[in-house]
């Protein structure tokens, strides 16, 4: 294969090589910071309208049933499609990164163009996957229908929540080719492009939400028929900003020739590999979510604490809501160092490399804190707004349980950078063994303070074990890998 420099200039000209690596992850992280700040926001208010705008009646206890509660019966599933998405995108962005690092113009060409034909591959094999898993899913979920407990709609909950993820696996296609070309445009050194577009494609969801479910009430088919429609309008958006810089003579390396798109093993091989860390991470960290929320769930009925055990459940969702807006912001710094680690490391900058990871962890930690203040003091109308009036501050027994959730971000959002440190080097096999023992130590301890919850019939000891159970894993992968960080450190 020829050889050419990425964008006919010199290596020493691109962006990631100008200034301090500082100013470099400053630069970059910045809009994607504030594009997760956006996603976040949109998570709350999503979930909200889905609360408040369908609605199923209520259970014989008189819990109601809403979009949220379809929505929760196949969250694991969606964050299955969801790793799928994350694994594509940071794969193939990771790949042309190498590629500009490299100066390999022809490679960079075909990554872009392979990046197209391999998400319809992928998008393929989704929409099939989500087929097949449709009648198990429905037949699971339709064995509580003639109970009692239930309410008189439970089968329309049910088909409601499959025909929206099956309506998500449409979207995968756009939001994969969106995901993708954002970290494309991130390695040419335009991160504010590339945060913009997304940010935009998020009041045209809200506004079709409103649309099809409040005012035409299709329930969550709506909610479903609004992000496809976000994002395909995001994916068209980012196309065309692409083309029209390429248009300016900007020369981003794009390129729609067949002899690039056509599909390559090599190229697959590729994604997989770079992907693979994120992958497992997503993966992992869900299905640490999915057990914590089970237990959460199966908190003592005759409980001796003071709240009811559907405030409890209901909290819950808004902690879930507040781990992701911390974790996301602090992905944002991830993401950053992942890309500037697999451009420094392909361009024989082993100094910036360590610098790169030094830096960033510092900077994961401040970004950490700044969600955990914005959530202290936004909390009290966001557990109303769920429908949580215990929360009285905290002092109350909601109040406390909210602090070790916070914690426990802090662990949870430092844990993604061994992960994407990992996915920048290309070893995925280190992520998945050190996302393993951070998750495995994590429900260990979990587990064993939900034990003492059903015994002494108080919340708060599984929600302190929450956080000393990330905690705990955090400390305990660092040390079961403090050999091989010193190996990577020393390169």
């Amino acid at each position: 294969m020829s050889s050419t420099k990425v964008n006919e200039i010199p290596i020493s000209d691109h962006k990631f090589n100008k200034g301090s690596v500082l100013s470099v992850i400053l630069k970059v992280a910045i809009p994607i910071v504030l594009l997760m700040i956006f996603n976040s926001a949109y998570a709350f208010v999503d979930s909200l309208m889905s609360s408040n705008f369908v609605n199923y009646g209520e259970t014989e206890s008189g819990t109601p049933l809403t979009g949220g509660t379809s929505i929760g019966l196949i969250f694991p599933l969606m964050g299955i499609l969801n790793a799928f998405q994350v694994m594509h995108s940071a794969g193939s962005g990771l790949a042309y990164t190498k590629n500009i690092a490299q100066n390999d113009s022809d490679g960079a060409k075909k990554t872009f163009g392979q990046t197209f034909s391999l998400s319809w591959t992928l998008g393929a094999i989704i929409i099939s996957f989500t087929a097949l898993i449709g009648i198990p899913y429905i037949l699971t979920a339709s064995g509580n229908w003639h109970s009692e407990t239930w309410g008189v709609h439970t089968h329309e909950m049910v088909l409601d929540g499959y025909e929206y993820m099956v309506i998500l696996t449409f979207a995968f296609i756009p939001m994969t080719l969106q995901g993708s070309y954002m970290r494309i445009l991130r390695a040419e050194g335009k991160g504010a492009a590339s945060a913009i577009i997304p940010a935009l494609t998020m009041p045209i969801n809200i506004a079709f939400d409103y649309i099809f479910m409040a005012m035409l009430k299709l329930g969550l088919v709506g909610a479903g028929l609004a992000t496809l429609i976000a994002t395909t309008s995001g994916a068209t958006m980012m196309i065309l900003y692409v083309f029209i810089i390429k248009k300016k003579g900007d020369n981003i390396n794009i390129s729609y020739k067949w002899e690039n798109i056509k599909f390559r093993k090599e190229f697959f091989i590729a994604v997989f590999i770079f992907g693979l860390g994120s992958f497992y991470r997503r993966i992992f960290d869900g299905i640490n979510i999915v057990m914590v929320s089970t237990y959460v769930g199966n908190i003592s009925i005759d409980s001796a604490s003071k709240v009811d055990v559907p405030a409890w459940t209901s909290s819950w969702t808004m902690m879930t809501r507040s781990i992701n807006m911390g974790t996301m912001m602090s992905l944002g710094v991830g993401q950053t160092m992942a890309m500037l680690i697999s451009f420094y490391n392909n361009s024989d900058q082993k100094d910036k490399v360590k610098e790169t990871l030094k830096v960033g962890t510092i900077c994961v930690f401040i970004v950490q804190m700044i969600a955990i203040g914005i959530l202290l003091l936004i909390a009290k109308p966001l557990f109303h707004a769920y429908g949580v009036k215990q929360f009285d501050g905290y002092g109350g027994e909601i109040g406390i349980a909210y602090i070790f959730i916070l914690l426990f971000s802090i662990p949870m959002s430092l844990q993604i950078i061994p992960a994407l440190f990992y996915s920048g080097m290309k070893t995925p096999r280190s992520t998945l063994f050190h996302t393993m023992i951070f998750n495995a130590s994590n429900i260990i301890v979990v587990s064993i303070f939900f034990s003492i919850e059903r015994i002494t019939k108080e919340p708060l000891f599984l929600f302190g074990g929450i956080f000393l159970g990330g905690l705990i894993g955090l400390v305990g992968s660092g040390i079961f890998f403090n050999k091989r960080y010193r190996q990577l450190l020393s390169i």
